[in-house]
């Protein structure tokens, strides 16, 4: 695992066409308010939901949830026990559970808190905490909050962490390491890069 200078944590917002599953919610949830309440931006809720984002016909990123509560004035939704998966071209690198979740429609933003794991497929690295963000146009993982990384045997704490998708690259803040007794050939160069930092 790479460790490189962070890039910055600047977001900009951009249109999806994730507006669609509102549409669809008004046929198939539950929501309050009255006759007018799609109209007015009541809270409407779908259960089991499935979202992904597709760029040159490609999927950058699926979403599987247990229920989603869409607020169209807002531009947010809710989300219970999400799992986001991560794909870079055709390969699934990412995934990223947690207990609760908020999307923001307008940039494609995932904020996942409670519980949070990402395990990256690639890498081999489990990142744990109890808060990540997604930046879907940056296509980089971020959190200002505790963190920890373990991979094969060997865990990584910080405050604050920034890393890209598959975690091949990743910058923490504040890092402390514990050494297991033993250590194989590529941990030993996962501390040793850490340190120059």
């Amino acid at each position: 695992m790479k460790y490189s200078p962070s890039s910055g944590r600047t977001m900009r917002t951009r249109s999806l066409f994730l507006l669609a599953a509102l549409a669809l919610c008004a046929g198939c949830a539950d929501y309050s308010g009255g006759d007018n309440a799609a109209s007015e931006g009541a809270v409407q809720t779908v259960i089991d939901l499935n979202l992904f984002e597709m760029k040159g016909g490609t999927t950058t990123w699926t979403l599987d949830t247990n229920s989603a509560e869409f607020d169209a004035a807002k531009q947010k939704a809710r989300l219970s026990h999400p799992l986001i998966k991560l794909y870079e071209g055709k390969d699934l690198v990412t995934e990223v559970s947690a207990k609760q979740g908020l999307m923001d429609m307008e940039s494609g933003d995932f904020t996942l808190t409670k519980s949070v794991k990402a395990q990256s497929l690639k890498e081999k690295i489990t990142l744990t905490g109890e808060k990540l963000i997604y930046a879907s146009k940056r296509k980089r993982i971020w959190t200002d909050e505790p963190v920890e990384i373990n991979q094969r045997g060997a865990t990584v704490k910080g405050q604050g962490l920034e890393a890209s998708p598959d975690l091949s690259e990743i910058t923490i803040n504040q890092q402390s390491t514990k050494i297991p007794e033993k250590l194989d050939k590529d941990t030993t160069g996962l501390l040793n890069e850490g340190k120059k930092h």
